[in-house]
């Protein structure tokens, strides 16, 4: 069909032509008003998600250190040296090895009244040891005397700035091997906080990680300060500070954080509304309409749920998200259940061995207690310890020693029964809980099966092959027994196997037990209830 131009009003046409063009623009300015802030705000709860878990993974790499002050700390020949400042304590164990092999690049050891006894600095570069220059003076510096307040058995860990160099450092008394003794003074190791770990950290995190100071005139934010700078339609940046373990901040840290979320939102809603205005004009107002029912609506609705999961009383209920839907959101929903179930997994699983943590196994001890009232079997609580665990770790370094802690667990897996559980409850240390357990004398069997795991050399990644040795402190647990109790009496009876030679183990006689809160040293079984055989 023809059209007659001139049979149309150019008013008209300019009049349609603005009103479509403006019913456009009110489409798009409704859904960038009402969609856009929505979307920013779910990334802005992504990026405080984000800071959140790179002080988590921060955490993570200052446990290194942690664990191997930890075991120098228990150290009888460091308690000595303490004492008697021989020097031929200093030629055997503090050598340039020892820091690289640690991943180490400070060491100082203190009395209690903060005088400095050792205090060393390593340089990689020149694999040579040289005084750490804030600790020259013979005393420790006023601001890190806070390390002197620790008492036996506890720890300080943190960040701190030595000679402009951030480092990740863990502090401990010094005790002897079986804590008996009062400490004599404090051990200090630390290691770099460099590109290095930050590129560890920012690879389990997928995001790139950078780290500056500030100017001279500027003022450093404060210790819980986090700002958002979307510098492009698909990267934010997040800024936060980095603090030392007294609270000052120290540097700003910055994270640039992809714009999956936004980018997916933001181009849907792009597309639907160039398909609207090339279909019809008219439904241009309809849009809003469409837009906030069909999209921001489930997307506010799945911003509550993820903020609800927050919350202590929802933590666990995943029934509000939209994990049927089949778009983007759906896919965003999944994604926050994945990630909320690793979360659930990682509060109740060790890192290292994947083994429960304490926690799941105070469930099962409750569970398996309040069972147990319909049954006539006991409960059987075994404490383990490594013998020889310090020594793999100083000689052939910490990821051995992760080997073999790995190793020693896939192994205690795969001797339990069904209804047992083992868990890890400190660095070279075990748990186990049996059930059902029918006396002593199945206990004891259970205590020899338990032995066997140590029986065969571990072979490292380097090829070699240690041994360790296996301790263990049983006990049966009954009538209205606690957890802590039943700990309490299995960790006497393994001090006594370590006591009696190590690699063996000992079961707490069954009137310990029954009477807790009336006894306050708590003996082992008499051959006559246990039989000898249980010393091997």
């Amino acid at each position: 069909m023809r059209i007659h131009f001139s049979s149309i009003s150019l008013p008209l046409i300019l009049g349609h032509t603005f009103f479509a063009g403006l019913l456009f623009l009110l489409a798009w300015l409704a859904v960038v008003f009402s969609f856009r802030p929505g979307l920013e705000e779910i990334e802005s709860e992504a990026a405080a998600s984000l800071v959140e878990r790179f002080r988590l993974e921060m955490q993570t790499e200052i446990q290194s250190v942690q664990r191997l002050t930890t075991d120098w700390a228990s150290w009888d020949d460091l308690y000595a040296f303490i004492e008697t400042r021989t020097p031929k304590f200093i030629k055997a164990n503090v050598a340039p090895s020892t820091f690289r092999n640690g991943g180490l690049n400070i060491l100082a050891i203190y009395d209690r009244a903060g005088k400095v006894i050792l205090a060393k600095e390593y340089d990689r570069a020149s694999n040579r040891l040289k005084p750490l220059a804030q600790f020259d003076q013979g005393l420790i510096p006023e601001n890190f005397r806070f390390t002197l307040d620790i008492d036996k058995g506890s720890i300080r860990t943190g960040i701190w700035n030595f000679n402009g160099q951030l480092s990740l450092f863990a502090a401990k008394a010094v005790t002897d091997s079986n804590e008996e003794k009062q400490p004599n003074g404090v051990l200090m190791m630390a290691m770099p906080l460099n590109e290095a770990v930050l590129q560890v950290i920012g690879k389990k995190l997928r995001v790139d990680i950078s780290m500056s100071g500030v100017d001279e005139n500027s003022q450093m934010p404060a210790p819980d300060f986090m700002r958002i700078v979307r510098a492009s339609e698909t990267i934010t940046d997040v800024y936060t500070t980095l603090s030392d373990a007294v609270g000052t901040p120290q540097r700003l840290v910055k994270l640039d954080m992809p714009r999956v979320l936004y980018g997916i939102g933001w181009k849907s809603v792009q597309h639907t509304i160039l398909l609207a205005l090339l279909a019809i004009v008219v439904l241009t107002a309809g849009l809003i309409v469409f837009t906030k029912y069909l999209v921001s609506i489930p997307l506010e609705k799945l911003s509550e749920s993820v903020a609800a999961l927050g919350e202590a009383e929802h933590f666990e209920d995943l029934s509000r998200l939209p994990l049927e839907r089949n778009d983007e959101i759906g896919i965003v929903a999944r994604s926050v259940k994945m990630m909320h179930e690793r979360i659930l997994y990682l509060a109740n699983h060790d890192v290292l061995t994947q083994l429960p943590n304490r926690k799941v196994f105070q469930a099962a001890f409750d569970k398996a207690s309040a069972n147990r009232g319909r049954q006539t079997d006991s409960l059987g609580v075994l404490v383990l310890d490594l013998d020889g665990f310090k020594p793999i770790n100083d000689t052939h370094g910490h990821p051995a020693g992760d080997r073999v802690l790995r190793e020693v667990a896939r192994r205690l897996r795969g001797i339990v029964r069904e209804n047992d559980v083992v868990a890890r409850t400190g660095g070279d240390e075990f748990a186990m809980l049996c059930l059902p357990v029918l006396g002593m004398a199945d206990l004891e069997a259970i205590a020899q099966k338990v032995l066997q795991v140590a029986r065969s050399p571990i072979l490292l990644d380097n090829g070699q092959k240690v041994t360790i040795g296996l301790s263990l402190g049983c006990c049966l647990a009954g009538g209205a027994t606690t957890l802590d109790q039943a700990l309490s009496v299995a960790d006497t009876a393994l001090y006594a196997a370590k006591k009696a030679g190590k690699n063996t183990y000992r079961i707490a006689a069954p009137e310990v037990v029954n009477s807790l809160h009336e006894q306050q040293e708590l003996p082992l079984a008499e051959p006559g209830v246990v039989p000898q055989e249980r010393e091997r």
